[in-house]
């Protein structure tokens, strides 16, 4: 006799929610933009020791998919929000930096050889090549390179 089992929910599943945003959009998109995106936080671990060295919080609003280092001070965060962030993993407030220009999420980042500048890659189809001076400031245009003639994601820089 083929039985079948019914999963009962005491909670309605959530609504689906689009997390791509519109093309025209030029900021990250939020699924719920009448609260503050949740920042999750991101944990550092010493691959040797297997122990936690320390917890980066308030960076990104969604999962981490890209790391670069510069140097070994610091570590340079992309995430699914969009934001591409410089921690500087010494000193307590460790954000130090963030650049400005992807709609979606973070594929790749990879710093130049002299550290100066940073190159990512995202879902959006761009690459930006950003200056390492330009970090968080209030200019409208961070990036010194903008390169949109991809036509599918950039999921690895080299």
């Amino acid at each position: 006799m083929n039985r079948t089992r019914i999963l009962a929910l005491k909670k309605k599943p959530p609504k689906a929610v689009d997390f791509y945003p519109s093309e025209d959009s030029s900021i990250p998109f939020h699924p719920s933009p009448s609260k503050p995106p949740r920042r999750i936080p991101q944990e550092l671990w010493d691959f040797v020791s297997h122990q936690k060295l320390r917890t980066l919080r308030g960076c990104h609003s969604g999962r981490v998919g890209s790391l670069g280092w510069n140097n070994n001070d610091i570590l340079t965060t992309g995430g699914m929000d969009g934001q591409i962030v410089n921690n500087d993993v010494r000193i307590v407030s460790h954000v130090v930096g963030a650049y400005r220009g992807h709609r979606s999420e973070l594929c790749g980042l990879k710093w130049s050889t002299f550290r100066q500048q940073l190159a990512s890659g995202s879902n959006d189809n761009l690459v930006h090549i950003w200056d390492r001076s330009m970090a968080s400031s209030n200019s409208p245009r961070q990036w010194l390179h903008k390169l949109e003639d991809h036509t599918a994601v950039v999921k690895a820089i080299s």
